[in-house]
């Protein structure tokens, strides 16, 4: 038992160290968790300030609002806590990121089944996880140009753990920069206490993003029956060189117009193959053109850019709605 002043000090299995929660078992997940409130928070914000100004038919602007409102609401402490959510393959895995799929698929109107890749590139936006790394390679390399010798030798005893410890911040840490092109270099600069080209960092992970639309082009004609590689091979429009400061992804221009709300959903509900039209019950292939034909007639959209005719076409690819 401790005590202080003389009194005896409660034994707690969770304590709040400036906004963030730690427990004894180490697990990072109830921080992520306590994140949710303020997140959640930041998406109300953004739906109360679109109603206010009549901006709810106006996605790109609800877009715009989401990244200055939502995206820092998520970012506290995310370099300590995030690292579990770097890995390829999780980057859907941390309930913040669920609420912010349901924001985004709230803002195009579409259905919460609707693929949540397709999404993101719908809108424009990376996944939080980008962030996420980012912010910690930027701790890591902030750590070790501290002027505190402390954190320095905080560090590097980290790092020298995570050779017997898989739950450490290092070792978490080394995990998430697999599958990364330059991932050897990376790890070694780590484990030789070196800093981290941060834009060279950037890069690699916006491209170990995109390699699932890489994959979906290769998809064969039985797979193509996937609602995210009929949307990357059909409607997306191209996919932009990556740099380190440009946007991940073109928005579509009919975010820009001024459609109304109607026809702004129906849109990007037909984009997203997020509709209720008969087809999407049938095989969608070359061959079924007098079908989609025939669907494409019960497809009502009043006042919008494109006609039936260019729905039978399936949208194709570099359509510039």
């Amino acid at each position: 038992m401790f005590t202080l002043g003389g009194l005896q000090l409660a034994n707690k299995d969770s304590f709040e160290y400036l906004g963030m929660v730690f427990i004894k078992t180490h697990d990072m997940a109830a921080a992520a968790e306590q994140m949710l409130t303020p997140f959640m928070a930041g998406c109300r914000r953004i739906r109360q300030f679109a109603s206010e100004h009549s901006l709810t038919d106006r996605p790109h602007s609800m877009l715009w609002l989401a990244k200055g409102y939502a995206l820092p609401a998520s970012m506290y402490a995310s370099q300590i806590w995030g690292t579990r959510y770097m890995k390829q393959g999780a980057e859907m895995h941390c309930p913040l990121q669920t609420v912010h799929m349901c924001l985004l698929k709230g803002i195009l109107v579409v259905k919460r089944t609707t693929p949540n890749w397709s999404v993101l590139r719908e809108c424009g936006q990376e996944p939080l996880q980008f962030y996420w790394f980012r912010a910690a390679v930027r701790f890591y390399n902030a750590l070790l140009c501290s002027n505190s010798s402390t954190l320095t030798k905080v560090l590097k005893a980290d790092i020298e753990m995570s050779t017997i410890n898989k739950k450490c911040w290092s070792a978490e840490f080394l995990d998430a920069s697999h599958n990364l092109e330059r991932s050897g270099d990376f790890q070694h600069h780590v484990r030789t206490c070196q800093t981290i080209p941060q834009s060279q960092f950037v890069v690699d992970v916006k491209k170990r993003l995109r390699s699932i639309w890489y994959q979906a082009n290769q998809l064969g004609n039985v797979d193509q029956m996937d609602k995210a590689a009929k949307y990357h091979n059909w409607v997306a429009l191209p996919l932009r060189s990556v740099t380190v400061d440009g946007p991940p992804f073109s928005v579509p221009r009919y975010l820009h117009l001024d459609l109304g709300k109607l026809t702004q959903r129906n849109l990007a509900r037909f984009r997203l193959h997020s509709h209720a039209l008969r087809v999407k019950t049938r095989s969608w292939n070359i061959m079924m053109a007098p079908v989609i034909s025939v669907a494409c007639r019960q497809f009502k959209m009043k006042n919008t850019l494109f006609s039936c005719a260019l729905a039978c076409k399936c949208v194709p690819r570099g359509f510039n709605l």
